[in-house]
């Protein structure tokens, strides 16, 4: 089944997870996401590991990806709970 998943900024070294039925979940960095849109030298369809994540001056959640800050929306976590 897959989920639409929500995430929510923690700490700059987790982030939180809500499902469609609501289960909340930690991921610890680093963990991996999938690019889903071309974002610098980043292509759709490779996998990369976040490194750290935080919020930049709009509340909008970003990945650190090799010394890369990244807004989120260009990947997807691939995790199921």
């Amino acid at each position: 089944m897959k989920y639409s998943l929500v995430p929510k900024y923690c700490d700059n070294s987790s982030i939180l997870l809500i499902n469609q039925v609501g289960v909340l979940r930690k991921l610890y960095c680093p963990f991996r996401v999938r690019c889903e849109k071309e974002h610098d030298t980043f292509t759709p369809g490779m996998w990369l590991w976040v490194e750290e994540v935080a919020t930049n001056e709009k509340d909008q959640l970003v990945f650190l990806i090799y010394g890369k800050p990244c807004l989120y929306h260009y990947f997807r976590i691939a995790i199921n709970f």
